[in-house]
């Protein structure tokens, strides 16, 4: 309906077969005020993190990920979640 609409542009769906594809994604973190130098230590230190930076506005920092599968998203992205100082997450997932 929102294609219909021109509301959505473009959109991904993961299907049953992409989910088995290499997941790539950017995640965007934002951290309790002064701690983001502390954790993107943390997040560089983990192998699926690509790149990671601390940005300027509603987010702290911008993070880009690689797995080989959801699964391993998944736990990648609790991870993240988990660290210390973290408040919200959103996540983008890229082709």
């Amino acid at each position: 309906m929102l294609k219909r609409q021109a509301t959505v542009k473009h959109s991904i769906s993961m299907t049953k077969e992409s989910k088995e594809q290499q997941p790539k994604a950017f995640i965007m973190i934002s951290c309790s005020p002064g701690t983001s130098k502390g954790n993107l230590a943390e997040l560089r230190a983990m192998p699926e993190v690509k790149e990671a930076h601390a940005v300027y506005g509603i987010y702290d920092e911008l993070v880009r990920v690689e797995t080989k599968t959801m699964a391993e998203f998944r736990d990648l992205n609790t991870r993240i979640r988990r660290l210390p100082n973290i408040r919200s997450t959103i996540t983008m997932f890229i082709e």
